[in-house]
Parts: C-alpha cells; structure tokens; sequence
C-alpha cells in the first residue's frame, strides 16, 4: 500500500476498556527509537566499541482531532476511558498495531467544531513481562558498591595543587547545597563529620588518595539518603553535577580529568540511587517520574560529552586520559536499572490530563466533574495544588484556562 493510501486511512484507538475511538483526522506521524547498549574503551585501540542490545519501547506523538457536532461528548468520553490501567491498542494507518500506555493527555476544545487531542503514546509489553528475582532498589545499591570501587581505582595519577583547590571548592559547594535538604539534625550531623572528613582527607590526597576519594564519595553519596523529597534530593544532585561541569575549562592534568570522572559518576549514581527511593507521595503521577527520567537521561549524555572532550588519543601516554572501562560499565548499569524501574512506576502512576475550559466554571464544579467531591474537602485541595490556583480563582476560573488533573 503506497503512503498516499495510508494516509487517508483514519487512526484508531481501543483503550484499556475495550472503547474504540475512531480519528479520521490526525497528523504528527513520528515515532522516537532507544536501544539498550554499553560503550567500551580500549587503552590501545582509537574509537569506542558500542556494544548494541535489544531495543527498548518506542515513543509515538500524537496529535487527533473528534470533529462533528458530537466532538465533545467523544473528547470526554475518550478521557474518561484512558482512566483504565490496562494498555491501549493503537492500529496506526503507517506503523500498523501498537500496544501503548497513553501517559499524558491534552484536551483543546476551543475550537467551535473540533476538539484537538495531544499525547504521547509509550509501546509497552503486553504479557510475560519479565519479572525480576531481585528487589531493583536492592540490586541498585549493590551497582552503586561496585561504581564506587571503581571510583577508587580510578585517581592513578598525581593531583596539581590547581586540582586540589578545584576539589576543596568542588566538596564544600557539595556540601551547601546538600547541607540545604538536610532537616533531620542526624542527617545534618552525619553530612558535616563527612565533609570535615573530606576537607581534611583533601589536603593530603597526594600521600592517601584512596583515603580521600572515599571521603568525597561519601559528601556526594549522603543527599540521596536524606528524608527529603526525591525531587529535592535529585534537584540537589543535578545541581551538583552543573557546578562541576563549570570546572572544565580549567582541568588540564590527568588527574583533574580522573577526579572529574570519579565526581561526575558519583553525582549520577546517587541521583539514580534517589530516584528509585521516593517518600510516600514523592510520585503523584505519572508527569512526574517522566520528568525525573528526562533529567537523568540528559545529565548522563551529557556526562559522557564531556569525558569525551577530554579524552586523549592514547591511553599508553601518561599525559593523556581514558575513562575507566569498569566504571563507566557500572555507571551504565545503574542508570539502565534505574530508568527501567522508573518507567515502570511511570505506568502504574496516575496519567496526567489537561483540558482547556469552553465555558466560565469554578473550584467545586471542575473538583466535581474530574475527582468528585469528598467531606474533608481532599480533592479540591488537590485541584487547587495542581494547577496553581489562588484566592481569587474561588468564585470563577474564566473559560480559555487550562486545567491539569490525574487519573
């Protein structure tokens, strides 16, 4: 069949509830592709070998369109629909059958005859999914042993004096922006004896390297493990990892690249350790952990940019720096681990829906019509969190606003 046959072919959505939804005006065909794989250096050999697996979930956008005088009342009922947890069945006119969990929905019904449908749709597997024997925040913890001992292996060359005042100012912006999460006085207390202990293991790394790396990586580890929310916590790990990629510029020896690496893999694995450790809450919906999967994802492209950049032609010279195999293995698995278990909590999680007002309406009608209304008043709370909504919006919130809620 030619393209120009397909493209007149409606697009089709049957929701978890058996309902199909029939679109016969519909653009945005794109579909976004990752696959699983692992990046190897070799000291002796130019390149990197990229070790490619099996592919993950595609990602498709979409945007529909109900048309006709009943556009509404489908718009509706297709939300109401995607209130089902199981998956949805998409028969795309060019990518054929697809087997999705729709995540976030936008619903535009401002236009007169139309109402206009935004989502992204995630392929997910069906049946047999893969069980795992090992609980994942477990299984974590113990990738996060290993890319630490494999941060300890990593500083073989000899720090310059510039590369240690760039780590005291390195470890002691770590630990005021850390110091910030910690509200538990044991926690504040635990972080200020790790961050003496670092300050002072840094002033001699020359003589007691190992000593000294261990000592940071406990500064850079401790904010992961704070009671604070999992937003915080990555927040302030992320914001870590931005101050040291504004020591680039000055990371000239082998040493400073070393100790950049080591750093960098730290911040990154605590951040996936965080991530797959909220509080009760943490993860109100689904919006939520696909945002923490994107920071993740782009921090660690990035990461690995930068070593990249610093990287030397031959490993054999002792003037130039490699990466270290192992550790960046390790980092891989962690990060894999970690946005496995994420997505997974992404699609047991609430899925996120936006609908533009036609009309003038009101806290309780809307808190009525998405949560229904309840005696403590919970839902219309969380309607007014989610969207922002003040004093003023009590008696009308005026049509043409948009409106987020969760089912």
């Amino acid at each position: 069949m030619s393209w120009q046959d397909r493209v007149n072919n409606s697009l089709t959505i049957t929701t978890g509830d058996g309902k199909s939804y029939n679109f016969k005006l519909w653009i945005e065909a794109a579909q976004e592709m990752e696959w699983n794989s692992t990046d190897y250096d070799y000291i002796d050999v130019g390149g990197t070998f990229i070790d490619k697996r099996n592919d993950r979930g595609r990602r498709f956008p979409l945007k529909l369109f109900f048309q006709g005088d009943d556009h509404l009342d489908q718009s509706e009922a297709f939300r109401v629909s995607l209130k089902d947890r199981r998956f949805s069945t998409i028969n795309h006119p060019f990518y054929g059958i697809l087997y999705v969990q729709i995540l976030e929905l936008r619903i535009n019904n401002a236009a007169l005859n139309l109402s206009e449908l935004q989502m992204v749709a995630y392929e997910t597997i069906t049946n047999n999914t893969p069980v795992s024997a090992i609980d994942p925040i477990q299984q974590l913890q113990q990738l996060k042993l290993d890319v630490n001992q494999h941060c300890e292996e990593e500083l073989g060359k000899q720090p310059t004096i510039q590369d240690v005042n760039t780590l005291k100012l390195s470890n002691s912006q770590n630990y005021k922006s850390g110091l910030k999460i910690a509200t538990l006085p044991q926690d504040a207390q635990n972080y200020f004896n790790a961050f003496s202990t670092a300050s002072n293991a840094i002033n001699v790394i020359t003589a007691t390297p190992l000593q000294a790396v261990d000592a940071i990586i406990a500064v850079i580890t401790l904010p992961a493990q704070f009671q604070a929310s999992v937003q915080s916590r990555i927040s302030v790990l992320l914001g870590q990892m931005d101050f040291l990629r504004r020591t680039l510029t000055g990371i000239f020896s082998p040493a400073g690249k070393q100790l950049f690496e080591i750093q960098g893999a730290q911040i990154l694995s605590s951040t996936c350790l965080a991530a797959i450790a909220p509080l009760q809450g943490n993860y109100t919906n689904a919006a939520s952990v696909l945002t923490i999967i994107n920071s993740i994802k782009t921090y660690y492209t990035q990461f690995l940019a930068d070593l990249d950049t610093l990287q030397g032609p031959n490993g054999g010279n002792p003037n130039y720096f490699v990466p270290g195999f192992q550790l960046l293995l390790s980092l891989n698995q962690c990060i894999s681990l970690t946005l496995t278990s994420l997505l997974q909590i992404a699609l047991n999680g609430k899925k996120e829906i936006s609908v533009v007002l036609t009309q003038d309406s009101n806290m309780i009608m809307l808190t009525d019509k998405y949560y229904g209304l309840d005696d403590q008043d919970v839902n219309i709370q969380a309607l007014v969190d989610n969207n922002g909504l003040t004093v003023y919006d009590t008696l009308i919130i005026q049509k043409g606003r948009t409106i987020l809620y969760y089912v």
